[in-house]
């Protein structure tokens, strides 16, 4: 355990601590005490009224990718749900399953370059009621914001462990993603390509975590490599383009 727990209940948090989750240090979690696949993930798209492209691009990457790598290993394919929402957007293989039973979600956060901690709050509470998780459920995310650097999608990512940290869920960590306007423009260049390299990397590293059942920095030292001891659980992919280009991208 690389911190210590909060010293009161974690579902006596007050509504302003949480809404401000900076203005008091936000400790780490315990690691989940087994690692296991997961049987039925979540992909949960927070935009409220319509499934997001950058969003849907991202969860293109990750199902497809997780799919080829459970198969290359002999694995079964979990069950990947994609909610928007309150509103199922695709169906389970069994029709006749409830939006019920998910044992991992992966949460999908696209903010405007001005998002607040209100905009946050909001944005979770919408994805919770979006499906039901079963008890220590997993939780991932993966947060995009239009501004350059990543700096927005980080706080995001520390709303969701802040929120998670009040008993609903075990945080298992996630990817910060800066430029996200390039996220559409190149879903279909190539995969390990200068503009989607280091953004498919993060993903595997994700999908390593989310097939463990584990968190980012557990699953990266499993591999044999480390995480960034300055954002535990984060990864962060910078843009691949120079600020005055992606300026001028962003524009057109």
């Amino acid at each position: 355990m690389r911190g210590a727990k909060r010293d009161s209940c974690r579902g006596e948090h007050d509504a302003a601590s949480f809404a401000n989750p900076h203005a008091q240090q936000v400790l780490r979690r315990a690691r989940p005490v087994e690692l296991h696949a997961p049987g039925r993930i979540a992909l949960i798209d927070t935009n409220p009224n319509t499934a997001d492209p950058a969003a849907q691009a991202v969860f293109d990457d990750f199902s497809d990718a997780l799919t080829a790598y459970a198969r290359s290993s002999s694995s079964s394919v979990p069950d990947m749900v994609r909610f928007a929402c309150n509103k199922q957007v695709e169906v389970a293989r069994d029709d006749s399953d409830e939006p019920k039973g998910f044992d991992a979600a992966v949460i999908a956060v696209s903010l405007p370059a001005d998002a607040s901690s209100a905009h946050h709050v909001d944005m979770l509470e919408r994805a919770w009621r979006a499906c039901t998780l079963e008890q220590h459920a997993r939780v991932y995310a993966i947060a995009m914001t239009d501004a350059y650097a990543p700096d927005a999608a980080r706080d995001a990512l520390l709303d969701i462990e802040a929120y998670c940290d009040r008993g609903y869920a075990i945080w298992c960590g996630g990817i910060a993603l800066g430029a996200g306007n390039l996220i559409v423009r190149t879903r279909t260049s190539p995969r390990m390509g200068t503009l989607r390299r280091t953004r498919s990397q993060a993903i595997d590293r994700l999908i390593a975590a989310v097939r463990l059942g584990t968190n980012v920095d557990q699953a990266l030292e499993l591999a044999g490599g480390s995480g960034d001891p300055s954002t535990p659980d984060i990864l962060t992919v910078s843009c691949p383009l120079p600020r005055f280009l992606y300026r001028h991208i962003a524009k057109a």
